[in-house]
Formats: C-alpha cells, structure tokens, sequence
C-alpha cells in the first residue's frame, strides 16, 4: 500500500476524563503512523498492532475504548481476529470500527456480522475518520457508566424501585426492582412489575407520612422520610426512605425512583441505648431510694428483732412484731431488687432449692390472690439447688405469679407452677425476651407460671419489662422490669409464650448449681454472749439506735458517733478498748472512704466493718487493698449485725 497522504484539519476537543486508548492494527506500517499521528493529535492514546494475534493480546490486557481494525491482514484476517476479541470476557462491549477498500463490500458485511460497529474506507478521509472514533468512543464510554450505573443499582444493599410518573388514580406503577428488593421484602421482581408501590403498605404505615410523600412528589420534589412497611409474609420493618424524580433532556418528569433501608438494626441498636438510659436513670434512682430506705429499713428490722428478743415465747404481742420483721424483709428485698436491675448490686449467692421457696409462700400466695383463682404446684422431686439470692428469687416466683392471677382478671382460672430440670448436651440457643442468648452445656433448673388469662399481644410482650409500664387501669410499677434485673443478674434466662385468649407461659430458666444445699434460713446455732467494744458511726440516728440496742443486748459495749470527725474524736477519747469500728459510706461532710483512711492513719490497728446499702464491690471496690476487714450490707437484722461484729473481733489482730 503507497503512504496515504494526511490532512491537518482543527482537532476535535479531546473527550473529558482520562485519555481515551485506541487500538490500532494494521500491517501496513504508514497507515499505523498516520492513523497515530491524527488521533494523538485529538488526544487519544494510540496502541498499535501489526497482526490478529498481537490485537487480541493487547485488547485482554488493556481493553480499548475503540478498536480500529483493518480487514486484510495476513495470517488469521481481520473478520476472524473481531470473532476472537468479541470472545473476550470483556470484548462484546469494545467498538471496534474496521478499515475496508471500496471495493470489498462482503467483508464489511462479514465484518458487521462478526460484531463491528462502523467503517471506514481506504484512502482514509481524516476529518471522517476523526468524527467517528469521537462519537463511537463517546457513545462506548456512556455505555460503561450506563453498565457501572446498573451494576451499582443491582448490587446496592439498599432496595431501588423504580416507577412511573403517574400521580393521580390508580397512581404510579412499579417498573423496576433490583435484587434487594426481594431481599427485602420477599416479593420476586415478577410479582410486582406493573403493580402499586402500595402493596408495602399495612396498618402501622404513617397516613401523615404517605401525605408529606404526595405532596412533595406533586411539586416536583425529592422526599426523604421514615415509614413502616410490610414484607410478603406481612412481618413489618422500618424504612428510612428516599424518593427523586427522574427528569428527561425537557425537564419533565418521566419517572420516580426510590430507595429504601431497612433500618431495623439501626433501631435496635437505638432502643438498646434507651434502654440503657433509662438503667442509667434508675441507677441513679436506686442509689437515693438504697440510701434512704436502706437507713430506714435497717432500723425496723434491727429494732423489730429486738423486740422479739425481750419478749415472751407466749406473748400476744410476738405474731405481730414478727409481721412487722416480715413486712421489713420484703421491703429490703424490693431495694435489692432494684439495685439488681439497675445493675449496681449483686446477688448474696448461695445453693437454693426452688422447691422449698415455692412450699413456703404456698400459704402467703392463697391470700394474696382472688378466691376464684385456683393454683397448681408441680414441682419436680429432687430438684437440684440452683446458685442464687433467696430473696430475690422469691421476688421473682412472687411477681410472677401475682400477674398470672391478674391476667385473669377476675374470672375462674388457674395459674400453673411447675419447676423442672434439664440438662444440655451442646450449646442451646433460646429465644429470651431479650433476644436470642446461647446457654453452655450443663444443668439448668426452669421455673414455669402459666395462666389461662386473656393472653398477651407481641406488642404489649416488647414493653412489658419496661420500668412503670402497665396494662392496668390504675397503677405503675416496677415488678416485670425488676424480675428481668434479677433474672439477668442471677445469670438466667427469661422467655414468654402467649396467644391472645389463649393464656400465657413465663418461663425462667437458671442454671443448677453444682454445690451442696446448707441449713434453711433460722437454724444457726445458739451464740454465746458476746464481748468487746464497738464504734457505731452513722450520720442516721434511727440507725445508730437499733445498732446499739442489738449490740448490747449481745453483751457489747457501743460508742455512737454521728459522723467521722465526731468518731474520730470517739477513737482519741476511749483508746485501744475501740475493737471494732461500724462505718457508713455515705455520709456528708466526710464520706466512708475518706473516713477509713482518716480511722486507719489514726488507730492503725482498729477492725473497721463498712456497711452500705450497696453491694459489697460497688461500696468497696477502692478499699479491699487498703485492710478493710469486713463488710455489712444495710438492711441488716440483729443476728447478721451480732454475727458479722463478732466474727470480726475474734479475728487474730493484724
């Protein structure tokens, strides 16, 4: 072939972005370099080829945005070389514009069937030659951002539909829906194509929402919001939504798209941090009502016990007083309760056997629940004991059982009780309130209450454990929230089983303790008189008070300060006959801990007792280093008192 003659025409602007590759190939050496010439000269980037095999090479490597090809070639010709790179994993999206003669028509018809997009003739007219690779490689790199847009939509996490314009009656229709669309929602793109985006609609859909929507939409405008829809099973989940119109070259709204999230972790996650604000709150709740009501409790039941004391086996007055001792016991199992659940007191953890905490109440339960009410016992022989606060989970089988009876509401029915044991090959997943909670294998010992009440709904089964929620007319309490923070605590689990009309099913499930059960509370053996001298301070009087009273009635001698600087005073006036101080965290001026330090810089060798309405790591998490010697939990009866003091006085001085 002679040098084909090259005429030098006003470039065309280069195409935006990066510089586009051609491909060049051709045998022909001149025409390569005046093919080069021209193109560089427009800012395209040129690679050249010299046979089939090297373009189909160059073309898997580098994957042109235009293939310019000339037909005869030798070896394998120009048709089979444009087979072989349409072959290519990418090759059907590369255009490829082929150079002819003017006299070969069937190989440009070869060529178009092998896959070409356009051609050009020899001699080589520059300026058409320069139009073409422009509009073709335009039009190839529209194509790949069309496909990057697709595969972006197809493969985004988030749902996209796609609708027409129509507004008014019957209203858009759904055109397109990509794959997580069904992910979503269950419904195949089949199902919905031609059909209203109100199929997601359901009860709990926000009517105002859906109005904001048509609104925004009837002006021309973008939407975003948060509404509730509905899956093809007809489970809800929560949406944050998007919606823009899609507007041709006019202007004119042809279509609306949509992009849905499922939000449903997010929510999750949000509900979690509120709850967690509200355990927060009432930790800090608790903390005023421990103080307090602790101070107080601590005196009734100290004082109480005294009182039994001095009395006569036979006396009239002995069953009522023992009803107040009783009456004082459940309160501090109220107060421990509601530190448990606000995660700032630990259980006093010892083997319990379920069985003999539920025969106990049995009498108390009879009259507290309605006369029409009938209660069945089924409790297992032979349960095995299960590590935990006999107080607390007396609460739990209480509360329990108290709202079994009141789901009846005031109809015959019957409240089941029923403990069993079990053991766990594997690890078990369970479904609590809370959420699933995998349990190890082992022994687990369950406590089930069934009613056949009037049932509760999903709904209602998400709030009932939060704190002063009620479906009781009148009312708000704590008792479901607190029987879920001492379950929590104890390390159980909780789950709920209910039917609308058809009752429900409480389900605790603890696991068994793999120790021997002690002596039942009341057995402790007789003490003998004690001796020694002990520093009561307490900025509460009612507690000094009951604390002396106890003490001497054991035989003790008491000192009583109202705080640290007036026990510290106590300390330098009596000397070493102070055995043993009792010392309160929490009070003004000088709190326990600074007290200790100042009690142990000033008698280094004095026994010091902290007591506190906390539990013992929340009051003494700093002073366990420091020599602490013992520590007493408020509220406290006579016999813990006088055990505790005197266990610390028959201690070998340090």
């Amino acid at each position: 072939m002679s040098e084909p003659h090259v005429l030098h025409v006003p470039a065309i602007p280069p195409v935006p972005g990066p510089p586009s590759v051609v491909l060049v190939v051709d045998d022909n050496a001149p025409t390569r370099l005046a093919v080069r010439q021209v193109l560089e000269d427009d800012g395209h980037q040129v690679v050249e080829a010299t046979t089939g095999e090297e373009a189909i090479e160059a073309c898997a490597r580098l994957q042109p945005d235009l293939v310019l090809l000339d037909l005869v070639m030798p070896g394998i010709g120009g048709v089979e070389t444009l087979r072989r790179l349409r072959a290519l994993p990418d090759g059907a999206h590369t255009p490829v514009l082929v150079i002819t003669a003017l006299d070969d028509p069937q190989s440009v018809q070869e060529a178009f069937g092998a896959g070409a997009i356009d051609y050009v003739t020899k001699p080589i007219y520059w300026p058409v030659l320069r139009r073409r690779v422009a509009r073709l490689i335009e039009a190839h790199r529209d194509a790949r951002r069309l496909r990057l847009l697709e595969s972006a939509v197809h493969n985004a996490t988030d749902a996209v539909i796609v609708t027409t314009a129509d507004l008014d009656l019957p209203g858009p229709a759904i055109v397109y829906v990509n794959p997580s669309f069904t992910r979503m929602t269950g419904f195949e793109a089949a199902e919905v194509l031609g059909r209203s985006p109100r199929i997601l609609q359901g009860p709990r859909t926000d009517r105002a929402t859906l109005d904001r929507l048509r609104r925004s939409l009837k002006g021309g405008e973008a939407f975003s919001g948060e509404i509730v829809n509905y899956r093809k099973d007809g489970s809800e989940y929560p949406i944050e939504w998007h919606v823009a119109p899609i507007r041709n070259a006019e202007g004119r709204t042809t279509h609306w798209v949509s992009i849905q999230r499922d939000i449903t972790e997010r929510e999750q996650t949000e509900e979690a941090r509120r709850q967690s604000q509200k355990l927060e709150s009432l930790g800090l709740l608790a903390g005023g009502v421990a103080h307090d009501f602790n101070n107080l409790l601590t005196g009734m039941l100290a004082q109480a016990t005294v009182a039994l004391g001095r009395l006569a086996a036979d006396s009239p007055a002995r069953p009522h007083i023992e009803k107040v001792v009783v009456a004082a016991e459940r309160a501090a199992d109220l107060t421990r309760g509601l530190l448990a659940y606000a995660g700032r007191a630990s259980p006093e953890v010892e083997p319990v056997d379920l069985n003999r905490i539920l025969q106990d109440n049995a009498d108390l339960l009879a009259g507290s629940l309605p006369p029409e009410v009938e209660v069945a016992l089924h409790l297992e022989p032979s349960l095995p004991p299960i590590d935990a606060d006999r107080g607390q989970v007396q609460q739990v089988a209480m509360n329990l059982i108290i709202n079994a009876a009141q789901a009846i509401e005031g109809e015959a029915g019957r409240v089941g009780i029923a403990t069993r044991s079990r053991v766990l090959d594997a690890r078990t997943q369970m479904a609590s309130v809370l959420g699933t909670v995998e349990l190890p294998p082992g022994p687990y010992v369950s406590l089930e209450v069934t009613d056949t009440g009037t049932g509760i709904d999903p709904d209602t089964i998400a709030r009932i454990f939060d704190p002063f929620f009620t479906t009781k007319h009148r009312g708000r309490g704590l008792g479901l929230s607190l029987t879920m923070g001492i379950i929590r605590a104890h390390g159980g689990v909780l789950e709920v089983e209910s039917d609308p009309g058809r009752g429900t099913t409480f389900r605790v499930t603890f696991p068994a303790s793999r120790a021997e059960l002690g002596e039942p509370p009341g057995a402790s053996p007789a003490r003998a008189a004690a001796k020694g001298w002990v520093l009561v301070i307490d900025d509460e009087e009612p507690v000094r008070e009951a604390a002396q009273d106890v003490l001497e009635l054991a035989g003790l001698s008491v000192v009583t300060a109202r705080g640290a600087r007036e026990g510290l005073e106590c300390l330098a006036r009596y000397g070493e006959k102070i055995g043993v101080v009792l010392l309160d965290m929490h009070m003004p001026e000088m709190d326990g801990e600074e007290a200790f330090h100042a009690i142990r810089a000033a008698r280094p060798g004095v026994k010091i007792i902290l007591s506190s309405g906390y539990d013992e790591a929340e009051a003494t998490r700093r002073l366990s280093d420091a020599g602490l010697d013992a520590f007493l939990q408020k509220p406290y009866s006579a016999e813990r008192l006088i055990a505790r003091v005197q266990a610390v006085l028959d201690r070998p001085a340090r």
